[in-house]
């Protein structure tokens, strides 16, 4: 490992040198493009400020072009988690350490973590190594509101840029957060609904709003979501409760998704025919609760064999964030078709969640790409290169900084490698 560390230490700084190169020419990889053209066995990708020019089985170089050769690895696009606690939670527990929910009761669907988010979170690097160039950054909701607030994108790039972080990509809604019981709280989001409603429709113009004592910040934040400008993510597992969403919903422009779906498969044709896509987690796979008392292995695969768009999520905490591809290969080893699982940290939540010239390798789109020595589902594969907007990026974490400090250390103290006992 301590070799593995180095030579991704000499790689970044090799790579640091082609940051400023007018183009990148990447040769003789597998390249995965995530897109309808499939997977390439060999081939080469061009970028050019930072955005990928061409996709081709071969590429001549000219002009001022960096050529790097990735002969038997492989390329694919920079992986997304559609749903994280990356830079708003270091740890769990006390501490002090997470700003994921709002103890303020007059907001929460207004709270906002992109004011919040730490970009220089120790868990950021540790994303990368597992290939993710972005993450929906996802509030919980608190005790006091179903509403958890409005989720942020943010790009993983090591220069912690402020244009890294997008505000308002979805508003995240938890049926468990508050012990009401389903008998109030589905009445209780109808009415809740038809008064952000009519509010985005008519503003302060609308009348007395009946369900609740609204705040102006809350009306506000759930305006463009009742417009159908951005997506609502309901956080629901049980398939009784799907179904009552699903009609709920229905005679409005809320864009919905689905956080969760244990039970998914029970009612796949019905999500289905609503057009709701599903953020699913392969590892719910048993009844660890009453609202999951069906959950199976098969719920990824029957969905997407009914037809509902699938995007693989799970790793909910910051420094599981780059675990999304392992979570994907569970998928695959349950019955998702492999091309499917990728989109499913990549395209997929790219296209649901609105996020432009993300997750895929093709013309246009941003060149966040990542480099592979295998299969990037497969655990025992190690990515070699990140690229970001088509800059190279650190794959040093802390924690391989902390090994290197105390090897050295040791070799210091007793004059010999801890790790080889020479």
């Amino acid at each position: 490992m301590t070799k593995y560390i180095s030579v991704l230490i000499l790689i970044y700084g090799l790579l640091l040198q082609t940051a400023e190169a007018e183009s990148l020419l990447l040769k003789n990889a597998k390249i995965i493009t995530a897109s309808d053209a499939g997977t390439l066995s060999k081939g080469d990708v061009l970028i050019a400020d930072g955005i990928i020019i061409r996709v081709d089985t071969s590429i001549q170089a000219s002009g001022n072009v960096k050529v790097i050769d990735y002969s038997g690895q492989v390329i694919a696009p920079g992986f997304i988690n559609p749903e994280s606690a990356l830079g708003i939670r270091e740890i769990n527990g006390g501490a002090n350490a997470s700003e994921s929910a709002s103890n303020d009761k007059s907001i929460t669907a207004a709270y906002n973590v992109a004011d919040i988010i730490n970009q220089y979170s120790v868990a950021i690097p540790v994303a990368r190594r597992g290939g993710v160039t972005g993450a929906i950054i996802a509030p919980r909701s608190s005790r006091d509101s179903h509403y958890a607030g409005q989720a942020a994108w943010l790009t993983t790039e090591d220069s912690a840029a402020p244009e890294s972080v997008e505000p308002a990509k979805a508003m995240f809604w938890d049926l468990k957060a508050v012990n009401s019981g389903r008998g109030a709280t589905f009445p209780r989001l109808r009415a809740e609904l038809k008064d952000a409603i009519a509010y985005a429709n008519n503003g302060a113009s609308a009348g007395p709003l009946k369900a609740k004592n609204w705040s102006r910040y809350d009306l506000n934040a759930l305006a463009p979501v009742m417009r159908g400008e951005i997506p609502m993510a309901f956080r629901v597992n049980r398939a009784s409760d799907i179904v009552a969403l699903i009609k709920i919903l229905a005679d409005t422009n809320i864009k919905a998704i689905f956080v969760g779906a244990a039970e998914g498969w029970m009612v796949a044709s019905q999500i289905a025919e609503a057009g709701i896509p599903v953020v699913a987690d392969p590892t719910d796979n048993l009844p660890s609760n009453f609202d999951m008392i069906n959950a199976a292995n098969q719920n990824i695969q029957l969905m997407h064999e009914t037809g509902v768009k699938i995007i693989i999520g799970g790793p909910t905490s910051a420094h599981d964030a780059g675990k999304v591809r392992y979570f994907a290969g569970i998928a695959v080893a349950n019955g998702l078709p492999y091309e499917q699982a990728i989109k499913a940290i990549s395209a997929t939540p790219a296209e649901v969640f609105g996020l432009t010239r993300v997750g895929q390798i093709k013309q246009g789109m941003r060149a966040d790409i990542a480099i592979w020595d295998g299969d990037p589902l497969e655990p025992m594969s190690q990515i070699t290169a990140l690229f970001i907007q088509g800059k190279p990026q650190s794959l040093v974490t802390r924690q391989d900084r902390l090994e290197q400090r105390y090897i050295e250390e040791a070799v210091d103290v007793y004059g010999k490698s801890s790790s080889t006992g020479e």
